[in-house]
Formats: structure tokens, sequence, C-alpha cells
């Protein structure tokens, strides 16, 4: 439903999955440009410390082993350096943000690789 009125207002045409799938990526990646930016990465994608110490968390088994794990895994499903959290150029340049890229870097001297 979102792709068909997307094509609608646009006036563009996204018809398979795929293209769906890298129009919302190349949104998100733009915003996770934005958030890195403005000076987040890596330290501000993790649990505060009473998501493991409290007992009334406890109960859900989370662990700093396995969010990491589960962090290092969301990254590189979505190109992002487990290093920093940031995205990494190929991905960008994957999604036809190239210029994101040049801007991240060169204006703002993030290290965009992995």
């Amino acid at each position: 439903l979102r792709r068909k009125m997307y094509n609608a207002v646009v006036g563009t045409h996204i018809d398979t999955d795929q293209d769906e799938y890298d129009w919302c990526s190349r949104i998100w990646m733009q915003e996770r440009a934005i958030i890195c930016r403005e000076g987040q990465g890596i330290d501000d994608d993790w649990m505060y410390d009473c998501v493991f110490e409290d007992d009334s968390y406890k109960m859900f088994g989370m662990t700093r082993e396995g969010l990491r794990a589960g962090i290092d895994q969301y990254y590189d499903l979505r190109g992002l350096s487990k290093k920093t959290g940031y995205p990494l150029r190929s991905e960008l340049e994957r999604l036809d943000l190239k210029d994101v890229a040049d801007e991240l870097e060169q204006k703002w001297g993030l290290d965009l690789s992995e």
C-alpha cells in the first residue's frame, strides 16, 4: 500500500519489493546520517545499565554480550560501521547517496570506513 501511495503522489513507479526496501533504506540512512552528523554514534545505541543490573529486568535475560552481538548483526544488515555506528560509504553509495557520504566526510569529518 505504501508503495502505491508513494507512486501516486510522486509520479514514479516502484514495483518490486527490493525497490521499496532500497527506497525505505535511503530514507532511514539519511536519518542516520543526520543523527551521526549531530554527534550520536555507537555509544547511543546502548541500553541503560539498569537493564543489565536491576532484578526487574533480569527476567528478560538481556546480557551485555548478547546486546553487543545483536547490535553488531543489525549494523551488518544496515551497512553501519561496527566501530563507530556511522553509515559506511559503500552502503551510502549503493543507495545512491554519495553526496551524503561526501558531506559527512569532508564537511563534518566523520570516518565512514569499516
